[in-house]
């Protein structure tokens, strides 16, 4: 969960950050049993993620990653 931490180190609560295609994958290998899958289209999937008891959801365009504490 080293990407994941890192990542949350930068934000406060309700803000987000911009994730390159590479926190994208780590994210995903590292909370692939934390996340679930809440929307998906051809064009955005959303994810629910819980890490350390906090929410947060990460979207994905297919061209904008984002990672947002709820």
């Amino acid at each position: 969960m080293a990407a994941i931490t890192g990542l949350l180190e930068k934000m406060d609560s309700g803000k987000y950050v911009l994730l390159t295609e590479n926190d994208m994958a780590e994210i995903m290998g590292e909370a692939s049993n934390n996340l679930l899958q809440i929307y998906t289209s051809n064009d955005l999937i959303i994810h629910h993620l819980t890490v350390n008891g906090e929410f947060y959801m990460l979207t994905d365009t297919g061209t904008t990653r984002v990672l947002t504490q709820r």
